[in-house]
């Protein structure tokens, strides 16, 4: 009996890919895409997915970046997106924040962007970690410096290292510093610590919009519902 059903297992799927051949298929078209940019003297970026954000979630917000001129783009976690964001505003000007706690992380990125020459494009600041002020580990972003946000993007720091929570910080204070017509993207949204950290933002700000966009893992675009006027308190946490 056990032969009867290994043999109708292999019939029936014995022709279906299996999810190590699709990882591979992946890998191998990423590497020629970025071998081939190499080989033209383009910028190649280090493997995405996995840890880096995902190919169809930095797609989605670099197409929204091209909307500003000269945009102030910050970025909590730096990685390959600081590069793909450093890229961008090097045509369309302005600037890139990065802020990470690691610094030794930090630096290999510094060395990528003077490799690609886009070290003029980005500022680069080390925020330790600190608890914040609902209690959760995260960014101290006592000093860094107040700028008008055009879009932010929110992927650190770690909910493994810091707790599910971990993210509102960086998530408030670009809310707070968001130009009326910018956004907000938080990666990683389709994980229940992400899905924690909007609720809350959701809960304690006024005039927010959330959409939703199907990536990977999940992305989500907080913008301000009116989006023509001065950003809104925020109301009193509950």
């Amino acid at each position: 009996m056990a032969n009867l059903a290994q043999n109708i297992k292999r019939r029936l799927f014995s022709g279906l890919a299996r999810r190590k051949d699709i990882e591979d298929l992946y890998r191998n078209i990423e590497g020629l895409i970025q071998t081939t940019r190499t080989m033209d003297g383009k910028i190649a970026l280090r493997p995405l997915r996995g840890w880096a954000i995902s190919p169809d979630a930095m797609c989605r917000i670099l197409s929204c970046l091209q909307e500003y001129s000269r945009p102030t783009v910050v970025e909590f976690g730096s990685g390959q997106s600081t590069i793909a964001l450093a890229a961008a505003v090097r045509h369309l000007g302005g600037r890139v924040i990065t802020v990470d706690h690691d610094a030794a992380y930090l630096s290999l990125q510094i060395q990528q962007l003077e490799a690609a020459g886009l070290e003029a494009c980005v500022t680069s600041h080390i925020a330790t970690l600190a608890v914040d002020a609902h209690g959760n580990c995260s960014y101290d972003l006592s000093r860094l410096d107040p700028v008008s946000v055009s879009v932010a993007l929110v992927d650190g720091p770690p909910a493994m290292m810091c707790g599910p929570l971990c993210r509102v910080t960086p998530a408030e204070w670009a809310l707070a510093h968001l130009a009326p017509d910018g956004r907000v993207f938080l990666d990683d949204a389709d994980r229940a610590e992400e899905r924690e950290c909007i609720r809350r933002l959701s809960s304690t700000t006024q005039g927010l919009k959330v959409t939703n966009h199907p990536t990977e893992k999940g992305l989500v675009e907080l913008t301000w519902e009116d989006r023509q006027r001065t950003p809104p308190d925020r109301c009193p946490s509950p």
